[in-house]
């Protein structure tokens, strides 16, 4: 029986290398040395000839438990079976990606920036255009009330609040042009006479520092685009200047008039509100305005 088993043995290898001989490249036939001793009852791994790569890059081999005349798998150590597959080379050159390639960061390069710095970010305060020095919005008679000329220069205030009063009128100077002229913007935003546009035009005159009741602004005053063209009493608007009245910081009337319509910077009320647009140039009545801003535009360089 012992020589039967050795012949039988010796049949399985000798059919395993006609096998590897036979095949389009040589193979090596690897047969595992972890044999029991003599007596033990355990067989062994017997591992065939690898097959060519595929195309996931794998190749793959034969691997049967040999034990006399019986191929049954149990009768091997399953803990020392050989592997039946492997990675491999494909014909491309590629291998199967069982660990990623290590990726190599690109350096970049810095460039100058060429093209130019974005506008000013719009905001209740300035555009890319213009700034915001002076607004006042009012709740009817309570106010807020300017306390003196001052404070309607120069006043924190956020102009988001319904309730309000703001100045930076001490900062007009700033924004003389290179031709000697401030270009303004008074608007009413909520016009109690419907009045949309408010009105933009240029002055020489600062009426921060003019001196009080110097009066008309009419010769250095040069119209842009006027929504309303008349104060009180239907005289010519012509530009902001320091009030005769004693009841606001600014308007636009001319000296000796003692009218204050277009008042910046009200010390107290008038109607319940603001002295605004002269109404009568429209045929309307004369009523008080609850909210003025004064814009200066920015120079141009």
């Amino acid at each position: 029986m012992r020589i039967a088993k050795i012949i039988a043995f010796l049949k399985t290898i000798i059919n395993e290398l006609q096998k590897a001989s036979s095949a389009s490249k040589p193979k090596t036939l690897s047969v595992l040395r972890n044999i029991k001793a003599e007596g033990s009852g355990q067989g062994q791994w017997i591992a065939g000839a690898w097959s060519s790569c595929n195309k996931a890059g794998i190749a793959t081999r034969k691997v049967t438990c040999f034990k006399g005349d019986s191929s049954e798998w149990t009768d091997c150590d399953i803990q020392n079976k050989p592997k039946g597959t492997k990675t491999c080379q494909k014909k491309d050159g590629s291998r199967t990606p069982r660990s990623p390639a290590p990726t190599v960061p690109i350096a970049t390069v810095s460039r100058p920036k060429t093209q130019p710095q974005p506008e000013v970010t719009s905001t209740p305060y300035e555009d890319s255009e213009k700034v915001l020095l002076f607004s006042h919005r009012t709740n009817g008679a309570r106010g807020p009330w300017f306390k003196n000329a001052q404070e309607a220069t120069q006043v924190s205030g956020d102009v988001t609040q319904a309730f309000h009063k703001y100045s930076r009128l001490n900062e007009l100077e700033k924004y003389r042009g290179a031709d000697g002229y401030f270009e303004l913007w008074l608007n009413y935003p909520n016009s109690v006479h419907g009045i949309k546009g408010g009105n933009r035009w240029k002055q020489k005159v600062n009426p921060v520092t003019q001196r009080e009741g110097l009066g008309n602004a009419a010769a250095d005053f040069k119209a842009i685009s006027l929504s309303f063209k008349q104060t009180g009493g239907g005289t010519p608007f012509t530009g902001l200047r320091r009030s005769q009245s004693g009841a606001t910081f600014l308007d636009s009337e001319p000296a000796g008039s003692g009218w204050w319509w277009n008042s910046i910077g009200s010390f107290n009320e008038w109607g319940g509100g603001i002295p605004g647009i002269w109404g009568p140039e429209f045929r309307l009545g004369e009523k008080a305005d609850q909210f003025v801003q004064v814009w200066a535009y920015k120079p141009k360089k």
